[in-house]
């Protein structure tokens, strides 16, 4: 006959002794720290303006992609669009801003007065009339990666852009 073994099972795990409530749990949560910024000084201009960074000069030159457009009624400073203008659609520029567009690959600029907003597809940086992108040599086609470079900026309180508020509200 063969032996026969018994085989003993661990016992079962025993309960907590008490259960986890997580209502009465204390949970601690590090404090962020601010730091101290310093007053900016009277008279300057802050760093941002209201759709991104302040574009004056060389050295905040845009860089991106230029399109050009050939047609419409108005443009959003209120005066006819002319397409045998030196202008250009910018989004955040102020209206009466000169610009100089730079096409990256062969050197060639020209010099534009923003008084439109767009381009409003993504990755444009710029829309220019047709004689701006006439004297690009980019109606062939139609796109152009460029440099922007502002070179004066109009006075917010003129008189002109006073009045261009005025006819968006």
């Amino acid at each position: 006959m063969s032996n026969w073994s018994t085989i003993t099972q661990p016992d079962p795990p025993k309960p907590p002794a008490a259960k986890f409530d997580h209502w009465q749990a204390k949970i601690t949560l590090a404090k962020p720290t601010l730091k101290r910024v310093s007053k900016v000084a009277l008279g300057t201009e802050p760093p941002f303006a209201l759709h991104g960074p302040i574009a004056d000069g060389v050295e905040h030159a845009m860089k991106g992609i230029a399109s050009y457009y050939g047609s419409g009624a108005k443009t959003a400073t209120g005066e006819r669009f002319n397409p045998d203008d030196l202008t250009a659609a910018h989004r955040t520029l102020p209206f009466g801003t000169r610009v100089r567009v730079t096409r990256v690959d062969n050197g060639q600029s020209v010099i534009v007065r923003i008084n439109d907003r767009g381009p409003f597809k993504p990755g444009r940086v710029i829309d220019l009339s047709r004689k701006a992108a006439e004297d690009l040599a980019m109606t062939d086609t139609g796109l152009t990666n460029v440099k922007l470079e502002v070179l004066s900026r109009e006075d917010p309180r003129s008189a002109e852009n006073i009045a261009q508020r005025s006819l968006r509200r």
